[in-house]
């Protein structure tokens, strides 16, 4: 794919705001087309996926290269590829972003619940719905409050910002014991995503830990061009 007038109009036309700078525009096509050789996407796919998440957590394009990164990351050590993540961003970004939730954990959790969830939307629903829960615990029926009152759960940490999302999760943990209790808290429809979270919060650590890793999408794009 040719670095042509097209290629910057794709990059501007999802980022308007940068058509207003040459460098900075030029500077997130070229992580672009980088992107592209690492993942095997071609340049307009990556353009879209790199620009999708960084509006969908309200990110400037200085962060494309941090960005970058997690996504390359996410597609060589997880199950679900690059598209995949960008979708279910598109459902929860906003969220995750006033919760103090970061983008590398935000892509460790829809992993996780990639591989029991196939279709990329219903990932990103779910972990919305769990973020929401953990934003507003006191917003929760008079049964659900009592339920994790009576399992040692205390809420005040499940709203804490200070904490990553998997550390908040484990507060959860006493929820796997008790089904119903867990359906009370979560509803019926997103009860599966939140167990899954709850019951993976040292792989979710993991998986975090080495999604938020630097230069990994130079490395996979060069040994791409070596084969």
């Amino acid at each position: 794919f040719p670095v042509t007038i097209e290629v910057f109009k794709l990059a501007g036309s999802a980022r308007p705001e940068l058509l207003k700078n040459g460098q900075a525009l030029s500077d997130l096509t070229e992580k672009a087309i980088l992107l592209s050789k690492a993942s095997g996407d071609d340049v307009p796919t990556s353009i879209k996926n790199l620009t999708g998440t960084l509006n969908a957590f309200e990110l400037p394009a200085s962060e494309a290269g941090k960005v970058m990164d997690i996504l390359a990351n996410a597609s060589q050590l997880g199950a679900q590829e690059i598209p995949y993540l960008t979708e279910a961003f598109t459902k929860f970004g906003g969220i995750a972003k006033s919760q103090g939730v970061s983008i590398a954990e935000s892509a460790g959790a829809i992993e996780l619940l990639g591989l029991k969830m196939p279709d990329a939307a219903t990932a990103g629903t779910a972990l919305r719905y769990v973020m929401i829960k953990l934003m507003a615990p006191d917003a929760l029926g008079k049964d659900a409050q009592d339920r994790l009152k009576n399992l040692g759960i205390n809420t005040a940490e499940l709203s804490d910002k200070n904490k990553s999302l998997a550390e908040r999760l484990q507060v959860l943990k006493p929820l796997l014991t008790d089904s119903g209790a867990l359906v009370k808290v979560f509803g019926a429809e997103n009860a599966l995503g939140a167990q899954i979270l709850i019951s993976q919060t040292e792989e979710l650590k993991k998986f975090t830990a080495g999604l938020d890793k630097n230069g990994t999408t130079q490395e996979q794009a060069d040994i791409k061009s070596k084969t």
